[in-house]
């Protein structure tokens, strides 16, 4: 995160979860209902965006409240990115394409 005291996880039991780096102990977590494959921090480290096995791109705040999703992909979605002015997410899948997104969650 922007204050470098937080780092995002995701796993395939379908946790996100956010850690305090400073004590090593989960913050928030949030059980989805699909499989997570990727997370990244965007807004200056206030949001979050993950891609997973849904083919979706979710964007979250860090109390991980959902805030919008995206069908994104024709298959699972393996990682997204911001931009580095963080106006745009990025997400790439196993469907061989990379997309762009407009950062509003």
């Amino acid at each position: 995160s922007n204050d470098e005291h937080m780092i995002a996880s995701v796993s395939r039991d379908m946790q996100l979860r956010l850690f305090d780096l400073r004590t090593l102990k989960p913050v928030v977590s949030v059980k989805t209902d699909d499989e997570i494959w990727g997370v990244t921090f965007y807004e200056q480290g206030q949001s979050l965006c993950t891609a997973g096995k849904d083919k979706h791109i979710h964007m979250w705040d860090l109390n991980l409240t959902p805030l919008a999703h995206y069908k994104a992909h024709r298959s699972s979605a393996t990682a997204c990115f911001a931009s580095p002015t963080e106006n745009s997410i990025g997400s790439v899948a196993q469907d061989g394409y990379m997309r762009l997104w407009v950062a509003k969650p």
